[in-house]
């Protein structure tokens, strides 16, 4: 499976961490297990040089999806395992975010941009997720999710 940019057109490779690259693996048990997995991934993705605003923009995305796999796949469940998979180089970021629960349809998921969402309490991980990335693919039975970025071009404000 290949992820295209949807603002270059460059393909990517989706598979993220194979089994020789453990390191690259982590399984959280909660919602609080979650955060030193994304610092892990922040601050690799600052030693790769990526700008303050697409570490914002990563950790935003991931925690979105992980909270989605505990809070929809397990229903707050305790116990259960959500496995992040990342690789992070100077040329993009993928993650994969991996749960066991039966999956769902993305493409059935209300826009929440409509204006009889609008007050809706949730329904915006998925909206938040493409906004930050630069793509965003779910596998067939909806269990799994891959995320791209791609450096955006630096701002000389973002410099200091």
């Amino acid at each position: 499976m290949h992820v295209s940019n949807k603002h270059t057109g460059r393909k990517s490779a989706a598979v993220v961490a194979g089994d020789n690259e453990a390191h690259n693996t982590a399984s959280v048990r909660s919602p609080a297990d979650m955060s030193a997995v994304i610092e892990n991934v922040a601050c690799k993705m600052a030693d790769s040089g990526f700008p303050r605003r697409d570490i914002v923009g990563v950790r935003v995305a991931l925690e979105e999806a992980v909270l989605n796999s505990f809070k929809h796949a397990y229903h707050n469940t305790p116990g259960k395992s959500v496995i992040i998979r990342h690789s992070i180089d100077r040329e993009q970021v993928l993650l994969e975010v991996e749960d066991q629960g039966t999956g769902f349809n993305p493409d059935a998921i209300p826009d929440p941009t409509a204006p009889e969402n609008w007050e809706r309490d949730s329904g915006r991980g998925i909206f938040l997720m493409r906004s930050y990335m630069n793509s965003v693919c779910f596998n067939d039975r909806g269990n799994c999710v891959t995320l791209c970025k791609h450096p955006s071009e630096v701002n000389v404000g973002e410099l200091s």
